[in-house]
């Protein structure tokens, strides 16, 4: 799970990195027009669209196998705690908990590299790539800067997560339950993610937008923004999310708390179809396949009752845990 996290978080950010310029861009200059803001970019060469897709590409590697991997690790292990009876009945809390939990440590490893990123994207002159930015925002701010955010982005990433997983489920299951031919074929069940990846990513990039652009605001040293250390009348502690908020609802309105919706909704939407289809699908080529799962449990429904023994060693390779399997074979 955690390395088909990472795969699929670090390979869908990397491709949709313009989207990400653009919505930052946007977010600095919220007057600005998106078609004009992508055609200043263009004419910076086109390279300029996958500006900080290094650091793009690293963090979301790392946070990635976190947030993926973890959130399957600590959903399997509430789940194991309540009872699998309980398990069935708050199944959508056990996922938001297990979202919470995970994206916590997820950002704890994503901050330094978005720090550079927001840097990268909004300054063209702040440095070359990964490393030079790396370089430069530890010269400026020390080790402790990369960190300064850290609020900020936990504001944005939890109800991201929060979304992100249980929208996605709850969208999954509402196609299965009208379409349940749709789980027999991987291509459907692969096209079921992507809708699903989709519906969940545009709902997660409304609820957390506000919080998005407090982060690139704080980051980008912008309008607002400063240089994050708070030493003077124009700027904003990073570690003041109120603060910041304040300073862009005073000089934007509240809508400057949107500044960029389009795109990012474009952007998550897309990231999230394409992240929970690669998920899917390299879960099936490194062998973590729900149709391997489904066999198991038809076949383990046929068992006896006193073949507690051979469900325990059939079991164990996919972390099951042989009471469910129990539970399932007493309803069969």
């Amino acid at each position: 799970f955690a390395i088909s996290g990472a795969l699929c978080a670090a390979v869908s950010h990397a491709i949709l990195t313009p989207l990400e310029v653009v919505k930052t861009k946007v977010q600095m200059e919220p007057e600005a027009n998106v078609v004009d803001v992508v055609k200043e970019t263009f004419s910076m060469g086109p390279t300029a669209l996958f500006r900080g897709i290094g650091p793009t590409a690293a963090g979301f590697f790392v946070g990635g196998s976190m947030s993926f991997g973890l959130t399957e690790l600590f959903r399997r292990l509430f789940a194991e705690t309540v009872g699998p009876s309980n398990a069935v009945l708050y199944e959508v809390p056990i996922v938001i908990s297990a979202s919470i939990a995970a994206v916590i440590f997820a950002c704890i490893g994503v901050v330094p590299f978005e720090a550079v990123r927001i840097k990268l994207q909004s300054d063209d002159n702040f440095a070359d790539g990964l490393v030079g930015g790396f370089q430069r925002l530890s010269e400026e701010n020390g080790l402790v800067g990369f960190y300064e955010g850290l609020g900020a982005i936990l504001f944005k990433e939890i109800p991201f997560a929060l979304c992100k997983f249980a929208v996605f489920d709850a969208a999954c299951s509402q196609i299965y339950d009208r379409y349940p031919a749709a789980r027999e074929a991987l291509t459907t069940a692969l096209i079921v993610s992507v809708i699903g990846g989709a519906i969940s990513g545009a709902v997660s990039a409304i609820v957390s937008h506000p919080a998005d652009t407090v982060l690139t605001t704080l980051y980008s040293g912008g309008e607002g923004g400063g240089d994050g250390t708070g030493d003077n009348e124009n700027d904003v502690d990073r570690s003041d999310l109120l603060a910041a908020v304040r300073r862009i609802t005073d000089e934007r309105g509240v809508q400057g708390l949107f500044a960029g919706l389009v795109p990012r909704m474009i952007f998550a939407a897309s990231l999230l179809a394409l992240e929970f289809l690669l998920y899917d699908y390299l879960k099936v080529l490194l062998g973590v396949s729900p149709d391997d799962l489904g066999q198991y449990l038809d076949v383990l429904g046929t068992f006896d009752d006193d073949a507690d023994e051979t469900i325990s060693t059939l079991v164990s390779p996919y972390n099951i845990n042989p009471t469910s399997v129990q539970l399932f074979r007493s309803k069969s």
